[in-house]
């Protein structure tokens, strides 16, 4: 199984009733890589705080920064859209 095999059966996997086949192939799979194994820990962590239903309350200053960040973004987008292609 390889990165993009784990990204496709994700939800899968990571369901109550997720076939033995299956999990023991991502398994072994996120045992050997790194990437898939933080990407794989980090969607697991959201579902159970998603599911949870708890508020988490983010600092005023992370708020700014991910404001400041998204708007930065979004003019850069926005400049490559209205640039007329070559």
């Amino acid at each position: 199984m390889d990165c993009t095999e784990v990204m496709e059966q994700l939800s899968e996997y990571l369901d109550a009733d997720v076939r033995d086949e299956l999990r023991k192939a991502v398994d072994g799979h996120l045992r050997a890589c790194h990437d898939c194994s933080y990407y794989v820990d980090t969607v697991r962590k959201t579902v159970v705080l998603y599911q949870a239903d708890v508020r988490i309350e983010v600092p005023m200053k992370a708020t700014a920064r991910l404001h400041a960040a998204l708007a930065a973004e979004y003019a850069v987008e926005s400049r490559k859209r209205s640039v007329p292609p070559d």
